[in-house]
């Protein structure tokens, strides 16, 4: 981790990215590129007081916090989610940490146009932060399928936040139950075998591949659940309350990426925790 980008609209909410990458930052002794972006739709003749402001704003934020932190300012004018996007390739982003924007009377269109869009398009892992910084990750819960996307998923987590308490979820359903002359509880048991199997020598193969950097025995609680992974992370998020939900998507192109985008859509509408989403 060498390079982190928050984006802050500097609205209340913002301060909490802000802190979270501030810690991230000082961590990994890597350096921290705090942006804002001055939509284009503001009359232009206001740029300069927008520009001056939003200066004094992130000083104010950060005066006290920055010890240890290499970190830089950048104001600049123009689409939010697209500058975003264009910093993080400009300074070979790590790390895009974005807070939960400011809340309109037609719900969270902030959040679709920015932060949906920067996670869309986004060619690193984003950090969604909802919650006050109050401590380092303990609990997270990451959605787990058996793919490469969802092994780097994994991976990235275990690597930023090696302490934690992980839970890997991985919800199944059972096709053509009661079609074929065989027990429901029949079929759901062997089934079950199967992908705790696959699970244990997925997590094997990930754990193995990181101990090639250092000997580590991390915290990991595998957990099957029968239906659709939506329902089935609501519902261990309700039951776990983890403080991070990682959300893995597939590529860049195919169905199976409409179907991941999807997953991690619905829960950056109205997150119940941070969201980490990797690629």
């Amino acid at each position: 981790m060498k390079n982190i980008l928050v984006a802050t609209d500097l609205s209340v909410r913002s301060d909490r990215a802000l802190q979270r990458a501030l810690n991230l930052a000082r961590h990994y002794k890597a350096k921290l590129t705090i942006l804002h972006v001055i939509d284009e739709d503001h009359p232009e003749v206001l740029h300069s007081d927008l520009n001056r402001l939003a200066k004094k704003e992130i000083f104010e934020a950060v005066d006290g916090k920055t010890k240890d932190v290499h970190y830089k300012i950048e104001i600049v004018t123009g689409i939010p989610h697209v500058e975003i996007l264009q910093s993080a390739l400009k300074i070979k982003a790590d790390l895009v940490v974005i807070g939960l924007h400011r809340h309109t009377n037609e719900g969270n269109s902030m959040i679709g146009s920015v932060i949906q869009r920067v996670v869309k398009d986004s060619l690193k892992p984003v950090l969604v932060v909802r919650e006050n910084t109050k401590s380092e990750y303990k609990k997270i819960l990451v959605a787990f399928d058996f793919n490469s996307h969802s092994k780097n998923s994994l991976k990235l987590s275990l690597k930023l936040f090696p302490e934690a308490n992980f839970t890997l979820l991985h919800s199944y359903h059972m096709p053509f139950v009661g079609m074929i002359g065989v027990s429901n509880s029949a079929l759901e048991s062997e089934h079950r075998k199967d992908c705790e199997k696959e699970m244990d020598e997925t997590l094997k193969e990930v754990t193995r591949s990181l101990s090639k950097s250092g000997s580590k025995n991390y915290k990991i609680k595998n957990k099957l659940e029968n239906g659709s992974i939506i329902d089935v992370l609501k519902k261990e998020v309700l039951y776990s309350k983890p403080q991070l939900m990682v959300i893995g998507t597939h590529g860049r192109s195919g169905i199976s990426r409409i179907l991941s985008l999807n997953v991690a859509e619905t829960f950056l509408i109205d997150p119940p925790c941070d969201v980490l989403v990797s690629f």
